[in-house]
């Protein structure tokens, strides 16, 4: 089933995107200026649909990873 966050979000995009931004951020303060936060993908990804990330258009698991894949590395 398509799953939404409390706040509408689409929750594949929320744990596979936002997630690890938060907990970058979080790393932040405990990080020296020589350190780096590489995000990284495969090959399986696609364009992201901002309508499917906030709820509105429902997607297959494979098509949540692939959007969410890509949206990592913007």
């Amino acid at each position: 089933p398509n799953i939404t966050t409390v706040d509408g979000l689409d929750e594949r995009f929320a744990v596979n995107r936002l997630a690890p931004y938060f907990l970058t951020k979080a790393l932040l303060p405990v990080m020296n200026p020589q350190s780096r936060v590489v995000n990284v993908s495969s090959a399986a990804h696609h364009s992201v649909n901002f309508d499917s990330l906030v709820g509105n258009t429902p997607l297959s698991d494979s098509a949540a990873y692939a959007q969410s894949n890509l949206a990592i590395t913007r």
